[in-house]
């Protein structure tokens, strides 16, 4: 059986045969509608083409600025219809489904141009005007009152929110400052993020994502903002990911030039977890979400810019009890380095948190640990400016951690409390001079830690004098630097000091002085009986090492690891002040770069293990033991992260350390015992055609069979290409046609990035989902042709939004 398909040149129409089912292309904008030969195709590799057809293209005119395409029901009337941003005229072009066209809608008789075309009557136009630049664009239930609204974020840092009212008029509206968003199209998305059936807003911003959660009287809460982790996150998506049946968080995001796919799942408590980062695909061209299947969860299709290919992915978990194969990242907020990452029980609960500063913000964040669900996303405390260095511990015998800060730029160490349920501001300590740094170490050994402060009193270059003050604690709780028994000591540094460890190196059981400085070995001095310093003008030397290469642990016994090169060593400094090394271990790669290491019980069984940080590779690298023995066991990918240093601490509540690890402007941890989920590549496709340049793509049932079509778009070619999934063979080449043909044959992609932009909804009211393509100055509406199935109008569903 073949059917007859129109051809439209100079606004003429002709007729040509095909195959069984008709394909409608448009070429250049003397407008053409062609045909696509079914059978043709079955001999080029694409032998589904039968199966897949459109009626004649509906073209309505549109701005050639125009973006963010997204669908909903924008007047009540149960069809559905499409919202497109029109910066040119300052304003969002709704076109709203007629179901019969307007008669009394006149052509324009003034019209001279030759290949002039008309819009389809299908497409009523209303505009919504608006002030300002529109960069994103996006439609959901706002107000619980079951009519679809608009958001839109326009420049510089206005959040608009449209809502629509009886008469589907959009004069109420209401505006939100947002500071610190990078306005781009994709970075609002509409959905229930907290699993109590109300739409919630989520705004990607450069530091923060923000979330408005819907209440239960239709209003918007303010901001709730969770710290990012990477940069320039984009193309927003809210989608069940894991099969929980609760609502996630996926976009993309940008560190050191890479794109990743990131995700927050939501919790059992409807809370969004902390960011997962996936990196099966390295540059990822094209991504959307969409339920293949039909089991619980959806795949994350993306098109793998490295290869040209299709990939469906799905998030999966690894087998309970078995090593996460990915950090868990947790984001801080600030654009300044953090400095220093501590950890401590601070409310006395027995469960550690997790604090660092916010320097530029002049705050601390504090990253509470819950029962049952792990660490939360971190609350800002007020605090001094300019923190450089943190640490915890506890100075009043209460049980509960205190955090010591110091603030270089504002001169300042004090002690900072918990109180009232939030650390409360810094106490202020009496210690006069430049202060460069300091530590925490209980010198008497009395079990009341002492605060150990390095100042600068005078001096530079070779003149540099550094003195170290010993604060101590009396018993009305008032702190005392240079007491009579304990005076301030100047001792002879090679440079300034960064940073102070208090750390025993000769293996004595009394904490040592290491001093770390920039450009220069690290500088000991061994503590004498009463924890003072040694040798105060000939401190020792060290191999250069960095503060996050210097470990002290305990293996068989206590011991000072230090990381260099493709190896770790375990050192001590022996009687005649000689550093000897006391075992080795060695990468099992020559090519490795040793930033750092850690000992802590990552496989569950008798014996620590030992983890290399290889920042060369980009790797955990970690030893098991076994029998006493460190033999390589697995690699646990590191990414980008710019790793500073690291520490364990039980941080989930399971009584086992796990690894955690500072990354300046956020960290991360490795769970031990913890599966986390991970990305599994499920399906891949790789075009039939020779010259292929995958853009995007978008997924839905285009014929009506009950299972979904993936529609991809080349934007060299200015090409459409159906790909059919299905569950035993994943995907098969289904269809392929032009959208328009190029007037000129110099070179390929002359016509631009075209299409730009799809869909798939249904907008011709037959119940059928229809493609719908940005091209140039037209929406194109390709109508599915399925002659067997009852065209019965359906109810708009939820609203769908194209992607870039």
């Amino acid at each position: 059986m073949t059917t007859a398909s129109p051809i439209l040149r100079n606004g003429k129409v002709a007729w040509m045969r095909c195959g069984m089912r008709r394909v409608m292309v448009v070429v250049g904008w003397a407008l053409v509608l062609a045909c696509g030969i079914a059978e043709a195709q079955e001999e080029e590799g694409y032998p589904l083409a039968g199966y897949y057809g459109f009626k004649p293209v509906e073209i309505t005119k549109i701005d050639p600025r125009a973006h963010s395409i997204v669908s909903g029901d924008f007047n009540h009337d149960g069809r559905h219809d499409l919202a497109i941003v029109n910066n040119g005229h300052s304003r969002i072009d709704l076109l709203l489904q007629r179901a019969q066209p307007d008669m009394a809608k006149v052509a324009d008789k003034n019209d001279r141009t030759v290949n002039a075309v008309e819009d389809h009557w299908r497409m009523n136009l209303k505009k919504v005007a608006v002030d300002r630049p529109i960069s994103a664009l996006a439609a959901g239930d706002l107000n619980a009152d079951g009519r679809t609204d608009l958001v839109y974020f326009g420049a510089p840092d206005r959040l608009v929110i449209l809502l629509q009212d009886e008469k589907a008029e959009w004069k109420n509206r209401q505006e939100i400052r947002m500071a610190d968003i990078e306005g781009k199209p994709w970075c609002v998305v509409i959905g229930d993020l907290n699993h109590d059936t109300l739409q919630d807003l989520v705004v990607l911003g450069k530091r923060y994502t923000s979330i408005l959660y819907q209440q239960a009287d239709g209003t918007l809460g303010a901001p709730s903002n969770l710290r990012n982790t990477g940069g320039e996150l984009g193309l927003a998506m809210i989608q069940d990911l894991d099969g929980d049946g609760r609502n996630d968080l996926f976009y993309t995001s940008t560190e050191k030039e890479a794109q990743l796919l990131s995700a927050r799942l939501q919790n059992s408590q409807g809370r969004l977890g902390p960011e997962l980062r996936f990196d099966a695909v390295q540059v990822p061209r094209g991504v959307t979400l969409f339920d293949l299947d039909g089991k619980p969860g959806s795949e994350v299709l993306v098109i793998d810019g490295q290869t040209n290919r299709v990939r469906v992915m799905q998030v999966r978990r690894p087998f309970e009890g078995d090593l996460g194969a990915k950090l868990i990242q947790y984001g801080i907020g600030g654009g300044a380095d953090a400095g220093e990452l501590v950890t401590g029980d601070l409310d006395g609960d027995g469960l550690q948190e997790v604090v660092t500063a916010n320097p530029e913000l002049a705050s601390v964040v504090v990253f509470h640990q819950r029962a049952q669900s792990g660490l939360d996303l971190g609350v800002d405390t007020p605090s001094y400016l300019g923190i450089t260095q943190l640490q915890a511990a506890d100075l009043d015998g209460d049980a509960k951690s205190e955090i010591v800060l110091l603030s270089p730029k504002e001169n300042s160490l004090g002690i900072s409390r918990f109180e009232q349920g939030k650390l409360a501001f810094p106490e202020s300590l009496p210690v006069g001079g430049n202060l460069k740094a300091f530590a925490i170490a209980d010198l008497d050994q009395d079990a009341k830690p002492e605060i150990i402060a390095v100042t600068e009193i005078a001096g530079r270059g070779m003149d540099r004098k550094t003195a170290l003050s010993f604060g101590k604690r009396d018993t009305a709780g008032a702190w005392s630097f240079e007491t009579a028994d304990r005076p301030a000591v100047e001792i002879k540094l090679a440079s300034s000091p960064e940073r102070l460890s208090m750390t025993d190196v000769n293996l004595d059981g009394r904490p040592d002085y290491l001093f770390f400085m920039s450009g220069k070995p690290p500088q000991v001095f061994v503590s004498d009986e009463k924890g003072l310093p040694k040798n105060l003008t000939a401190g020792i030397s060290m191999t250069e090492a960095g503060f996050g290469a210097v470990n002290a642990c305990k293996l068989e016994e206590p011991a000072l690891l230090v990381s260099q090169g493709n190896f770790v060593r375990s050192i001590r400094l022996d009687d005649t002040a000689r550093w000897q090394v006391v075992e080795q271990f060695n990468a099992d790669d020559s090519t490795a770069k040793v930033a750092g290491s850690a000992v802590l019980d990552l496989d569950g069984k008798p014996g620590d293990d030992l983890v290399m940080i290889d920042t060369g590779a980009a790797k955990l690298r970690v030893y098991q033991n076994v029998a006493g023995e460190f033999q390589p066991w697995k690699t646990v990918d590191l990414g980008r992260f710019p790793f500073k240093s690291s520490s364990v601490a039980d941080l989930n509540g399971d009584r086992r350390l796990d690894l955690l690890l500072n990354g300046g402007t956020k960290f991360a941890v490795l769970y031990a015992g913890q599966s986390d989920p991970e990305l599994r590549e499920v399906a891949t496709y790789e075009s039939p055609r020779r010259e292929v340049f995958l853009m995007d793509l978008v997924a839905g049932d285009l014929n009506h069979d009950g299972r979904p079509e993936v529609c991809l778009l080349d934007t060299t070619a200015h090409l459409v290409e159906i790909v059919a999934y299905r569950a035993e063979q994943g995907l098969q080449p289904g269809l392929n046609f032009k959208v328009f043909e190029e007037k000129s044959f110099q070179g390929p992609g002359r016509g631009g990035v075209q299409p730009r932009e799809a869909v798939i909804t249904e907008v011709t009211g037959d119940g059928l989902p229809d493609l719908v393509l940005l091209c140039h100055d037209r929406i194109l509406v390709y109508p599915q042709d399925s002659p067997d199935a009852a065209a019965v109008p359906v109810k708009a569903p939820e609203p769908v939004t194209a992607k870039p």
